[in-house]
C-alpha cells in the first residue's frame, strides 16, 4: 500500500522564508498499523518542494493579544447561558469551545464543534488534568454546586459562592509560546488563566414580583452614578459594588455579596436567616 507523507517545520518569522516540503511515497504492503516506524519503510519515490512562508507580522500578533484580552474580560458572557447576573446564578452554565471576532468585530462564542472556525481563542488543558481525570478545560471550586467541565448547576438550600477557572490560548499563535519561550508576546497567547466568581442562589431564595420591579427601576436610575443605599432587605443589595455591614455602631464587614457570603460572617448568617424567613407562611390563625 502506498502512503504520502509530508513534513514542514512550523515557524514564526519576521520575514518571508523559503521552506522545504517533502512528499514521500512509502511501501506499506500491509496498510497502516499502530506503532508504524515510517523511517524504517522503503521509500519508493520522494520529491522536495520549496514553498514560501509569509512572515508573521507584529500587527497580527497585537490583534491576537487584543482578542485574548477581550475574551478574558467577557469570560462570564461565554459561559453564562440563560443567567444574566453572576451573583444570582439559577440555571446551568454552558461551556464554550471557541471564541472569535465576527465580521462586525463582535465576539462570537462557539458551543458546537460543527461551527468551529479553527481560529480565535480556545479553552486549553488545565494543570494536572490527565492525572486527576476530574476536569480538563473548566474547573469548579465547588463541584457539588457547579460541575467541572459541563458546568451543570445543582442549587443548594443556601446560596453558594463558586469560582470557575480556565486557561485560554490562541488557536493559531499559542503554539509558538513553547517554541519561543523568551518571546513575551507569544506567552500572552498561551494558557492564560481566567476566573469568574459566581453566587449560585439557594433554593430557599424567593423574590416577589414587586421587589423585582423595584430593583430593575433602581438599577436604571442609578446607572452611571455613585449611590449610597441604606437597606434592610438583603436582596436589595446583592448586586451593589460594596456592602458595609454595621454592627454595634461600627463597620464589621465590607465587600460585595459574593465576598461576604464566602466569609461566613455576619452578612452570611443574615442572608441565611433572610432566605428562611421569606418562606414563612401563616397557615392557621391562633385564637
Amino acid at each position: 500500500m502506498l502512503r504520502f507523507t509530508a513534513a514542514m517545520s512550523s515557524v514564526a518569522t519576521s520575514k518571508e522564508q523559503m521552506q522545504p516540503l517533502t512528499v514521500k511515497i512509502l511501501d506499506r504492503p500491509n496498510g497502516p498499523q499502530p506503532g508504524d516506524d515510517l523511517s524504517a519503510m522503503r521509500v519508493l519515490a520522494s520529491k522536495e518542494i520549496k514553498v514560501t512562508v509569509q512572515p508573521l507580522t507584529q500587527t497580527e500578533i497585537d490583534a491576537e493579544i487584543a482578542l485574548m484580552a477581550k475574551v478574558k474580560a467577557a469570560y462570564w458572557d461565554g459561559i453564562r447561558n440563560a443567567n444574566t447576573d453572576q451573583n444570582n446564578v439559577t440555571t446551568d452554565l454552558h461551556a464554550f469551545q471557541e471564541c472569535y471576532l465576527n465580521d462586525n468585530g463582535e465576539l462570537t462564542w462557539v458551543y458546537d464543534y460543527k461551527e468551529l472556525k479553527n481560529h480565535g481563542i480556545i479553552p486549553d488543558e488545565l494543570d494536572n488534568w490527565y492525572d486527576l481525570q476530574i476536569w480538563r478545560l473548566f474547573r469548579s471550586s465547588n463541584a457539588d454546586v457547579i460541575a467541572h467541565e459541563n458546568l451543570l448547576v445543582t442549587r443548594q438550600g443556601d446560596s453558594k459562592a463558586v469560582t470557575i477557572t480556565s486557561y485560554l490560548s490562541s488557536e493559531t499563535l499559542g503554539k509558538y509560546a513553547e517554541k519561543y519561550p523568551q518571546n513575551a508576546d507569544f506567552q500572552k497567547l498561551y494558557q492564560q488563566p481566567v476566573t469568574v466568581d459566581l453566587v449560585v442562589t439557594g433554593t430557599q431564595y424567593a423574590q416577589g414580583n414587586n421587589e423585582s420591579r423595584v430593583q430593575a427601576a433602581f438599577s436604571r436610575l442609578s446607572e452611571g452614578k455613585t449611590v449610597i443605599m441604606i437597606a434592610h432587605r438583603l436582596s436589595t443589595v446583592t448586586n451593589v459594588d460594596q456592602i458595609f455591614v454595621i454592627c454595634d455602631g461600627r463597620v464589621a464587614e465590607c465587600g460585595n455579596s459574593r465576598e461576604l457570603l464566602a466569609k461566613d460572617g455576619i452578612f452570611s448568617r443574615m442572608w441565611k436567616n433572610y432566605q428562611t424567613s421569606v418562606q414563612w407562611k401563616v397557615t392557621k390563625e391562633v385564637q
